[in-house]
């Protein structure tokens, strides 16, 4: 599949910086899932992906199993 992405970048052309700042909620991986799908739907932009996937601390983010919770980071601009 091709896949267009949206990117939001700041003045600088450089991926916006987040700083994580409590909870957002959580999500459950149903099939069909895949964390990228997950961070666009739920912060709009894929800026938030590696907060996301630091934050739950998985060591293969492209394998995240059917029925993991993934912890929704609340994110602040830097």
């Amino acid at each position: 599949h091709m896949f267009s992405y949206m990117l939001r970048y700041n003045i600088k052309n450089n991926p916006v910086a987040y700083e994580v700042v409590g909870l957002k909620g959580v999500r459950t991986i149903k099939w069909g899932d895949y964390l990228l799908k997950i961070v666009r739907e739920e912060y709009g932009t894929e800026d938030a992906l590696k907060y996301v996937i630091s934050y739950n601390k998985f060591t293969d983010p492209n394998n995240v199993p059917v029925g993991t919770e993934v912890k929704l980071p609340r994110l602040k601009e830097k």
